[in-house]
């Protein structure tokens, strides 16, 4: 694999650069050798088709789409790992035979407010707030200030959705905690366990899964 690597980029190395005055013949090649790499085969590495980006700072740019389909970093952010938590929980229930009654990716609320939950089962009766809803929440943060912002939010979220009568009937939340409870985040996060419980609203960690599966069989 590495050598069919080496290979294709090798007639790459003697090209003429930016910073160089290229012929009409140096730009074919260019070309032809770029059509040659990204072209269709069957390999571990595939290519989609090639697409243009209009940019002000090229080096930028190009940096930034190696972060994020090298690097992943789209990986690091709390969105993706609650997308990741929110699949796991969609797979235990479609594992039980409860994802029927379940939408994913739930819109909870009205017009006045609204926010999304991982998971929901929606009343049968029209307008009627949901009957059951799960919210996956990733609090494995290196710093306090991150975890109790995260937290925090989502208890404003829920106090909007009472205020306004919206409120899943039966809600739970499912929390990645920091891996080490013995820092400070750590104790942020147990703070955090203390306003939830102190707003009435169920919580368990991620590796509860009788727990879900009770809750959304109830």
């Amino acid at each position: 694999m590495v050598e069919s690597c080496d290979s294709a980029f090798a007639q790459f190395r003697n090209l003429a650069t930016n910073d160089q005055l290229l012929t009409d013949f140096e730009v074919r090649r260019h070309r032809e050798l770029f059509a040659h790499l990204a072209r269709p085969r069957e390999s571990i590495l595939n290519y989609s088709e090639p697409r243009v980006i209009l940019s002000e700072a090229p080096s930028e740019t190009l940096r930034e789409l190696f972060q994020t389909y090298v690097e992943r970093s789209f990986a690091k952010t709390t969105e993706y790992k609650e997308t990741v938590m929110a699949r796991r929980l969609e797979r235990l229930l479609r594992n039980h035979s409860l994802m029927g009654a379940f939408k994913s990716n739930a819109r909870v609320g009205d017009e006045r407010f609204h926010v999304t939950f991982s998971l929901a089962r929606p009343s049968e009766e029209t307008g009627r707030p949901a009957l059951r809803a799960i919210r996956a929440l990733h609090l494995d943060k290196a710093e306090p200030t991150d975890l109790f912002q995260h937290a925090d939010g989502w208890l404003n979220n829920v106090r909007r959705l009472r205020e306004f009568g919206t409120q899943p009937q039966n809600m739970l939340f499912v929390l990645t905690p920091p891996s080490d409870l013995a820092t400070a985040s750590g104790s942020a996060y147990k703070r955090v366990l203390a306003d939830y419980k102190n707003a009435e609203i169920p919580v368990v960690t991620d590796s509860a899964s009788d727990a879900v599966l009770a809750f959304a069989q109830a």
